[in-house]
């Protein structure tokens, strides 16, 4: 065949060509394989990374959640039934409570169990008397023997979303009289600010969904 193509070339000239383009094809091989290789050791170091940061940003939210959650019980175990009552009295634990040393700011508010409001903090977002904007979450913490997270609300024209904590208040006969609810703000909080940091290349992002 070398004869065929190549009369006039030597055979010396032959077997030079031939191995030059053996080793050619041969570094084309070992280019492709050490490009798919370090495709793949790249995408592996990608993924560990974002797994981490991943991880990371779940356990500063989880912690931040139960330490808020921590706040908001620590504050339903000092109203008493008497505070129920004394509207005036409510209004003023809720006020001195509303900053919380170990957590963000906390949106109060104590409703009846018809879903009407009785104090709240700060004064200028709710008024007593008003019922909740939703009472799903309500009805479930009724159901609940301890505090639940509602499923977030999603915002309006005129209100923000939110994401619903509530912990049902009971009184010695395990009736419950009332509910004290935190309502979680994101866009005014800093605690998703966190989801904002990481960056994933020019254009990734971080996205934070409802179960």
């Amino acid at each position: 065949m070398l004869r065929h193509f190549f009369p006039s070339v030597s055979i010396k000239s032959r077997i030079v060509i031939l191995v030059s383009t053996l080793f050619i094809v041969s570094i084309w091989v070992l280019a492709a394989q050490v490009t798919a290789v370090m495709q793949r050791d790249l995408r592996e170091l990608i993924d560990s990374q974002i797994s981490s940061t991943v991880d990371y940003l779940a356990h500063d939210l989880d912690q931040h959640f139960n330490q808020r959650m921590s706040g908001l019980k620590s504050i339903a175990a000092e109203i008493t039934p008497d505070m129920l009552h004394r509207p005036a009295t409510l209004q003023r634990f809720l006020d001195e409570h509303g900053f919380e040393s170990s957590v963000l700011e906390m949106d109060l508010t104590v409703a009846n169990p018809a879903g009407r409001i009785i104090a709240a903090h700060p004064r200028d977002v709710h008024r007593p008397g008003e019922p909740l904007r939703t009472q799903q979450y309500v009805l479930d913490a009724t159901a609940s023997d301890g505090l639940i997270i509602g499923s977030p609300v999603a915002a309006t024209a005129g209100q923000p979303g939110y994401i619903p904590l509530a912990i049902p208040l009971r009184n010695a006969a395990g009736i419950v009289v009332a509910f004290l609810v935190d309502r979680f703000m994101p866009a005014e909080q800093k605690l998703f600010t966190s989801l904002t940091l990481p960056a994933i290349g020019h254009t990734g992002y971080f996205l934070l969904v409802s179960p």
